[in-house]
C-alpha cells in the first residue's frame, strides 16, 4: 500500500478542520510504508505511529481506536482519500445533532490513478436495522462515529465484514444514524482490494447474517431473514461480476434463486431483489421466476419498471427518442409510477 499511503496522509493533513490526531497503524507491511509514514510522524506531532504484526484490517482498526483519545472517530484506509472538508462537515453535523451517533456522507469510486469510476453515492434516507440488513449503505471511510458506539458495541470483528457488522450492532443497540449529501470521501478500487477476494467476502458476509439471525424469534426478523440472505448472495454476485469470475457469479445467483423459490413474492422486498437481479448477467431464469411469482395485479407494474429504466438510460445518454418511446408506455401501463418517474427525471440531481 506504499503506492497510495502518502496520498491518504496528505488528504488528512489538508483537512480544513485541524484539531485532530492521526493514528497510523502499520499492520505488518513489508513494503516502504513504514519509511513513508515515519517521515510524516516527524513532520507533524498530531500523527502517531503504531506497529503490529499482520493481524488484518479489523484488528488494525481496533488498535487505532485503543490508541486514540478523541470524542469522534473516523477511519481511512491507506488507499482511500478524504475531501478537505470531510472532518469539518461531519463534526459540525454531530455537534448540531447530539441524538445522532453515526453520520455518513457522499462518496465515489476511483481507480488506481485516482480517476472517477462512478459518480457520488449517498444514503438519502434514515438508516435502520432492516435497511442495513438489506443493503450495506456506506463504506467505513465516509463515516464519523462517536466513541461511545465502540464502548457499547465492542471492537470490530475480524471474521466479519467488519464495518457492516459494526453498523448492525450499533443499530441493534439503539444508536441513530444521520447523513449529509456532500461528497466527503473517495474509495479506490484496485487489484489489491479485499473485495476482489470473493471467497473471503462470501464467508464474511454470510457470517454477519448468521450472527444477526441466530436464535432470532421476532416475527418481523423471521420474515426478513430469507430476503436478507437473497440480497446478500446478490451482493456477492456483484463482486463476482466486478472480478469477472462468472462461474462464481452464476453460483451466487443460483443460491439466491433457491431461497426465493422457497419464500416467493413479497411486496416489500421483491422489487428490491428484482432491481439487483436486473443489473447482473445470467439473470434470465431468476427474473422469470420473480415475474411468475408476482400477483397478476402487480405484473403490469413490474413490466412498467423495465420501460422506466430504459427511459432513465435514454435520458442520461441524451437519447431522447428512447426516453419518449419508453416513458409513454410506462405511463399508460402504470400511471402512478410513470408520473413519479417524470418528476424524478425533472428533479433528480446529477452528481459530476
Amino acid at each position: 500500500m506504499d503506492k497510495y499511503v502518502e496520498y491518504a496522509l496528505l488528504s488528512v493533513l489538508r483537512q480544513t478542520f485541524q484539531d485532530w490526531e492521526c493514528i497510523i497503524v502499520n499492520d505488518g507491511s513489508t513494503d516502504d510504508t513504514e519509511k513513508i509514514v515515519k517521515e510524516y510522524v516527524k513532520r507533524d506531532p498530531r500523527c502517531k505511529y503504531v506497529y503490529q504484526d499482520n493481524r488484518g484490517l479489523a484488528e488494525a482498526r481496533n488498535a487505532a481506536i485503543k490508541s486514540s483519545t478523541g470524542e469522534y472517530i473516523a477511519f481511512l484506509d491507506a488507499d482511500d482519500l478524504w475531501e478537505p472538508d470531510m472532518l469539518e462537515k461531519t463534526i459540525s453535523y454531530l455537534d448540531a445533532n447530539p441524538d445522532v451517533s453515526i453520520v455518513s456522507g457522499g462518496w465515489d469510486l476511483i481507480d488506481e490513478q485516482g480517476e472517477r469510476i462512478f459518480r457520488k453515492r449517498v444514503a438519502r434516507s434514515s438508516v435502520s436495522l432492516e435497511k442495513l440488513l438489506l443493503v450495506n449503505r456506506f463504506p467505513v471511510h465516509a463515516v464519523l462515529v462517536r466513541r461511545e458506539v465502540f464502548q457499547v458495541c465492542g471492537p470490530f470483528d475480524p471474521d466479519a465484514v467488519n464495518d457492516w457488522d459494526m453498523w448492525l450492532r450499533a443499530a441493534s443497540n439503539g444508536f441513530t444514524f444521520g447523513y449529509i449529501e456532500d461528497l466527503i470521501a473517495h474509495y479506490r478500487r484496485h487489484a489489491g482490494c479485499v473485495t476482489v477476494d470473493i471467497d473471503l467476502m462470501r464467508r464474511r458476509h454470510l457470517y454477519v447474517l448468521d450472527k444477526v439471525f441466530r436464535g432470532e424469534n421476532d416475527p418481523k426478523m423471521v420474515e426478513l431473514r430469507p430476503y436478507a440472505y437473497i440480497l446478500c448472495w446478490l451482493s456477492l454476485a456483484d463482486y463476482c461480476k466486478e472480478a469477472k469470475r462468472y462461474v462464481e457469479l452464476g453460483q451466487c445467483i443460483e443460491e439466491a434463486e433457491k431461497i426465493y423459490s422457497e419464500v416467493g413474492y413479497s411486496r416489500k422486498y421483491s422489487t428490491l431483489i428484482e432491481a439487483r437481479v436486473e443489473s447482473l448477467p445470467h439473470n434470465e431464469a431468476f427474473l422469470e421466476r420473480i415475474y411468475l411469482s408476482l400477483p397478476r395485479i402487480w405484473r403490469w407494474e413490474a413490466y412498467t419498471r423495465r420501460f422506466q429504466k430504459r427511459a432513465i438510460a435514454g435520458y442520461y445518454g441524451k437519447d431522447y427518442v428512447t426516453l419518449v418511446c419508453n416513458l409513454l408506455p410506462a405511463i399508460i401501463l402504470w400511471p402512478p409510477r410513470g408520473l413519479w418517474y417524470i418528476k424524478r427525471l425533472g428533479l433528480r440531481r446529477v452528481w459530476d
